[in-house]
């Protein structure tokens, strides 16, 4: 009928719609891991690093004031502190990945451990494939983190055997034998990283693998790895980790308010996500090369990869109202050592961010608060841990915030051989399931056959007056067409069933309950104008007699 031909196609442009939601919250589903994603199960670090005096020092010399009025120590000079008065910026190599000849026996190293081969194109495998499972020469660190559901991957590939990195064998540990050649490559070319710091170690490969921030000196045999960070490399970092190589222009402007530097290039970037800025003058020469908050860091993750949510975040008049599940739990996000001081609002940044790291229990600006939240839902962070918000951040630190970061932006909640912690509220996840059960009913209605608990969990979410009116077809409203015949309508995509058709059930309709025998015979003569079967014939045909 044409009738449901046009619905037919109606439905089939609604699934495509569909199918963009892939999974995005589901907890259960467990799916091909990325290699770097998986890493950094094994790559956590907790507590603090009590660098709060070096925060606080870098950004007060701004703002005019006597570092003697913080209590602290002006003479003070934090280890690895950061900074062009104390260290020469060194050149930045900006090649593409399979290019690249930085740090050539980690390179090396890794390439073996990782089955990496080279091509006359250049190379392939593990760390050369993108979000869509291409091979790309010119591949970033963002990229090769990203999962795509669309290409799943063979169990056999490079990038399956290094995801073994992450699993957890009868010990509770990770698996000593795919960890090993890639740690083992870091731990022998540099000497300033324990051999028992493995997490820390792969981190510090996985910085000169991808080149994003170089070591002060090229032929040192130390990775720097805990040397605290400025907000220029910082800013550097994020780029060279998420963007291809490519031709990039210098912006003046951002030269004129910060100063000459090598990072300018890449740092001018993320001037609209940085928290000091330089068109309010916060961000100026001095604290450019400051030394960068764990707080900052955090900011300018979430303003560059969850902007849309941090501004909803950050323009409530009560973040403290968040919640997430953690272990079918609903836990009000509060954190150890963060507070939200509304009353910050109206200061500017560089002012607020002063008055914060000289006493923390100031609170934070809801914009600072508000990432942090963010953070939380992202499992970015943890809010039963401190957050050390007002202390600097070494290389290895940035680098862990900045994978995690990545991992969490993939199209499904990576699990890894343990169990992993969704930050969401319950309703979220009520309309994650719902929204998942809806995709699924799609797939089912086109292969023919849908699951009846896909359905009644759709059902479930609606009021139940909106749930059909069909006596005996749940889901549907019985109607009455324009030629006379009663037909079956679903609540849920609007797709008909007319009578000598199957519902969703498998189950054929007759027709109205209390005129069934008419529908029925109605129907057949208009689909048969020229049969000879008498009225009891064709309602013995339908089995209503």
């Amino acid at each position: 009928m044409e009738r449901n031909k046009i619905n037919a196609q109606t439905n089939n442009e609604k699934r495509k719609e569909g199918t963009g939601m892939k999974r995005k919250f589901i907890k259960a589903r467990k799916i091909a891991i990325p290699a770097l994603a998986a890493i950094l199960m094994a790559t956590q670090f907790t507590g603090c690093t009590g660098k709060k005096e070096e925060a606080v020092m870098k950004v007060l010399e701004d703002s005019g004031e006597e570092p003697e009025k913080t209590g602290l120590d002006s003479s003070a000079k934090a280890e690895g502190e950061s900074g062009t008065g104390n260290r020469k910026e060194p050149e930045i190599e900006w090649t593409e990945l399979a290019s690249l000849n930085t740090s050539p026996e980690i390179r090396e190293a890794w390439d073996t451990a990782a089955g990496i081969q080279k091509t006359d194109k250049g190379k392939e495998g593990m760390f050369y494939m993108n979000s869509k499972g291409e091979n790309d020469n010119n591949n970033t660190l963002m990229q090769a983190m990203k999962t795509s559901t669309d290409t799943p991957m063979s169990p056999m590939s490079p990038m399956s055997a290094l995801s073994m990195y992450a699993n957890i064998d009868d010990t509770g540990e990770p698996t000593v034998a795919i960890r090993a050649p890639f740690v083992k490559a870091v731990l022998d070319q540099y000497t300033d990283i324990d051999e028992a710091d493995e997490g820390k170690a792969f981190l510090a490969g996985l910085n000169s693998y991808y080149n994003l921030l170089p070591n002060t000196n090229k032929d040192t045999s130390e990775s720097n790895i805990d040397t605290s960070l400025s907000r220029k490399e910082f800013m550097a970092m994020v780029y060279r980790a998420d963007t291809p190589v490519q031709k990039i222009s210098q912006d003046k402007e951002f030269t004129k308010a910060v100063g000459k530097s090598v990072y300018n290039d890449y740092a001018q970037n993320l001037k609209n996500n940085s928290y000091l800025t330089i068109e309010s003058g916060d961000l100026n020469p001095t604290t450019y090369d400051g030394a960068i908050s764990k707080a900052e860091v955090i900011y300018i993750l979430i303003n560059r990869y969850y902007r849309d949510e941090l501004v909803e975040t950050s323009s409530k008049e009560d973040n403290m109202s968040y919640m997430y599940t953690t272990q079918g739990d609903k836990v009000e996000i509060t954190f150890t050592d963060a507070k939200l001081n509304m009353d910050l609002k109206d200061k500017g940044k560089l002012e607020s961010l002063n008055e914060a790291l000289k006493d923390a229990d100031v609170g934070l600006t809801p914009e600072l608060y508000g990432s942090l939240v963010v953070a939380v839902k992202h499992h970015i962070i943890n809010p039963e841990e401190d957050t050390c918000w007002d202390e600097t951040v070494s290389t290895a630190e940035a680098m862990q915030l900045l994978v995690k970061t990545y991992s969490t932006m993939s199209k499904d909640i990576v699990e890894a051989g343990a169990n992993t912690e969704v930050f969401m509220t319950k309703e979220e996840q009520a309309e994650a399931e719902v929204a998942q059960a809806r995709e699924d009913y799609a797939s089912q209605r086109a292969s023919g056959k849908v699951d009846g608990h896909t359905k009644n969990t759709i059902l479930a979410s609606m009021p139940k007056e909106e749930c059909g009116n069909g006596a005996g077809f749940p889901g549907y409203n019985m109607k009455l067409g324009s030629d006379g015949l009663h037909y079956l309508e679903s609540v849920i995509d609007g797709h008909e069933v007319h009578i000598g058709e199957k519902t969703d059930e498998g189950r054929i309709f007759k027709g109205d309950l209390n005129n069934c025998k008419a529908d029925a015979i109605h129907w057949y003569r208009l689909t048969h104008p020229n049969t000879d079967m008498t009225d009891d014939e064709i309602v013995e045909y339908f089995g209503l007699d």
